[in-house]
């Protein structure tokens, strides 16, 4: 699977369980982010960025 497939695969996942209502708060925590390839862990924060500048737009 190549990086980013990754990266929106992890997203889909997380994104179901809020969508389903088993889960209303998301805190996480990333682990060995040293043993990504450089351009999966650019995604990820990237993604990350982007998703969490989504949630501060619509509080405020």
């Amino acid at each position: 699977m190549m990086a980013i497939e990754q990266v929106y695969r992890f997203w889909d996942i997380l994104f179901k369980v809020v969508a389903e209502g088993k889960c209303t708060e998301i805190t996480g925590m990333a682990d060995a982010l040293n043993r990504c390839r450089e351009e999966t862990l650019a995604l990820l924060i990237g993604d990350v960025i982007f998703r969490y500048s989504l949630v501060l737009t619509e509080l405020y």
